[in-house]
């Protein structure tokens, strides 16, 4: 798995916005995009992962502007976004989620730490 696959970012990115909603973190600019990795996912390949996630009913408020080409513009501050009820239970439930926490697990990464204060078990 890469750092940059669908599968990680959505898990990292559940796992941080649940650890806000369960008032475990206050959102932190700087600690969330370290917790994703920010640094290696292209930006407007992190759009595209967010739009999917919103259509997907993961999450909520990451609202969009479509432009030239289906290019997005993002019209929400990542504080914003709040883990929906379907996004804790995908993140709890789904096969593909609990492999991304075992090979993550395994890579020590820094959203383990995050994952088991929640009580996320993988």
């Amino acid at each position: 798995m890469a750092r940059d696959d669908y599968n990680v970012i959505v898990f990292k990115i559940l796992v941080y916005l649940y650890a806000v909603m369960k008032n475990n973190r206050i959102f932190n600019q700087k600690e969330f995009d370290k917790a994703i990795g920010r640094k290696d996912i292209n930006e407007e390949y992190l759009l595209r992962v967010y739009k999917l996630m919103e259509d997907e009913g993961l999450i909520k408020n990451a609202l969009f502007a479509e432009v030239w080409g289906n290019d997005l513009i993002a019209l929400f501050e990542e504080k914003d976004l709040i883990i929906t009820a379907q996004g804790i239970r995908y993140l709890e439930d789904n096969d593909k989620m609990k492999e991304v926490g075992q090979f993550l697990k395994q890579k020590v990464d820094t959203i383990i730490k995050l994952a088991l204060e929640i009580g996320l078990i993988f």
